[in-house]
């Protein structure tokens, strides 16, 4: 018994020591420890807080993408959501093609949803055309050559050729299916043999127009060469060939 009555002086002198200690250390290097904690722990929910805002950035990109009424409406989305990955350039692409569907059906783009489409104008169709044909340069203004960006590439090499087949600039269109097939070759080699079959074949309008007197009906006797068949969705096809897909129509 008496052991332990002088074993408890030294035991409460030992903690006190240890609290001691512990306090010296809170006063000197305690607080810088407690601020890194703090500044790491504020760290992390700003990280987390910075993902769950760019994620729902995102979904609320392609939401208003798939939204969208009008090209200026696209164009709108375009510019606001530039860093949301593909966004950019599927907006624009589809308001492209908004204006050249608009051109081939020969009927203006509403301006309001529901309101009557009437036919364009030759001022209606000049600026649909240079409309669509900036939209298609400020894509290709954003290539970097890579794998994922192919596809985008030829929409708008093709979107351009079209544009020039409008015009009647034959010349200016077999250029940009060219590019389109040199643009393909790596990555689409099938998608490439298309656009060259496209560039070789484009400036048989141009004979068919002069020799044939206006109002015949037409028909060329020397059928295309055969070409591989390529396996692309409708959709894509209608956005890569908008030119060949009416010309079948």
């Amino acid at each position: 018994m008496d052991q332990r009555l002088k074993e408890v002086p030294q035991t409460d002198l030992a903690e006190g020591r240890l609290i001691e200690e512990f306090l010296d250390w809170l006063k000197t290097k305690g607080v810088s420890w407690l601020l890194v904690a703090m500044v790491a722990l504020c760290a992390y929910f700003g990280i987390v807080r910075w993902r769950t805002h760019q994620s729902n950035y995102e979904v609320e990109a392609w939401d208003a993408l798939t939204t969208a009424k009008t090209p200026s409406a696209l164009e709108e989305i375009a510019d606001k959501y530039a860093g949301v990955e593909s966004v950019p350039l599927v907006a624009r692409i589809d308001a492209a093609r908004r204006y050249m569907n608009a051109v081939q059906a020969d009927q203006s783009l509403a301006t309001v949803e529901g309101a009557p489409r009437t036919a364009l104008t030759e001022e209606d169709r000049t600026s649909y055309l240079d409309r669509a044909d900036r939209l298609y340069q400020s894509v290709l203004a954003a290539d970097d050559n890579s794998g994922p960006k192919t596809l985008f590439m030829l929409m708008a090499l093709n979107g351009r050729a079209a544009v020039a087949e409008s015009r009647g600039n034959l010349e200016d269109a077999r250029k940009f299916f060219e590019q389109a097939a040199a643009r393909a070759e790596a990555f689409y080699p099938g998608l490439a043999q298309q656009a060259r079959a496209n560039a070789a074949t484009v400036m048989q309008q141009e004979r068919v127009a002069t020799l044939l007197p206006a109002g015949t009906a037409t028909r060329l006797d020397r059928q295309p060469p055969s070409l591989t068949p390529i396996t692309v969705d409708p959709w894509l096809s209608k956005m890569l060939f908008p030119a060949t897909e009416e010309s079948n129509g």
